[in-house]
């Protein structure tokens, strides 16, 4: 919301004839785009599964998706760019975890669920 303001009073013609719930509907989407861009990167996993499960992820559930995210991830490129070596085991356990905190710290209040 900070931001919105920040921007509205920077540029104000920048807003003229926009509505505030569609502009924050689109930094909304913007930050949950964002937030999966850098697990994909850093996790090497598909986009699509994880923005899927971002979308349908309800507060205190299981992870939609996370089979089928964990079989098209890219394990040995995660390993080749990685400073540390882990086992595929271990691999999945830390990606499940990165995860579940992103949707929880990240995309849940995003989308104005309670904890």
């Amino acid at each position: 919301m900070q931001k919105l303001w920040n921007d509205i009073t920077k540029n104000p013609d920048d807003f003229k004839d926009k509505r505030v719930a569609t502009v924050l509907e689109d930094m909304r989407m913007q930050a949950v785009e964002e937030c999966v861009n850098n697990l994909c990167e850093e996790w090497c996993i598909n986009k699509e599964a994880l923005l899927y499960a971002a979308d349908t992820y309800q507060s205190g559930s299981d992870i939609p998706n996370l089979k089928l995210i964990k079989d098209t991830s890219d394990f040995e490129k995660y390993q080749a760019k990685s400073a540390v070596h882990v086992s595929k085991l271990q691999y999945y356990r830390m990606l499940t975890e990165a995860i579940e905190n992103a949707l929880i710290e990240e995309i849940v209040p995003l989308q104005g669920q309670e904890m």
